[in-house]
């Protein structure tokens, strides 16, 4: 890694815990998974994945 990115990640999730680095199809890929409001006081889990690209490039990718 040569320079630092923001991941662009929703307030609503928190509780972040489980952060990976994996790599997919020869593409790395940041996986963390934490809580979201769902309903009144019901909290759902919910998983993030980035793709890491070039030097400070991040994009959201949909969980498969």
């Amino acid at each position: 890694m040569r320079r630092i990115a923001e991941l662009p990640i929703d307030p609503k999730v928190t509780a972040l815990w489980d952060v990976e680095l994996l790599e997919r199809n020869g593409r790395w890929h940041a996986r963390l998974r934490g809580i979201q409001p769902k309903f009144m006081n019901n909290f759902a889990s919910k998983q993030l994945i980035f793709e890491i690209g070039g030097p400070g490039q991040v994009t959201a990718v949909e969980p498969s």
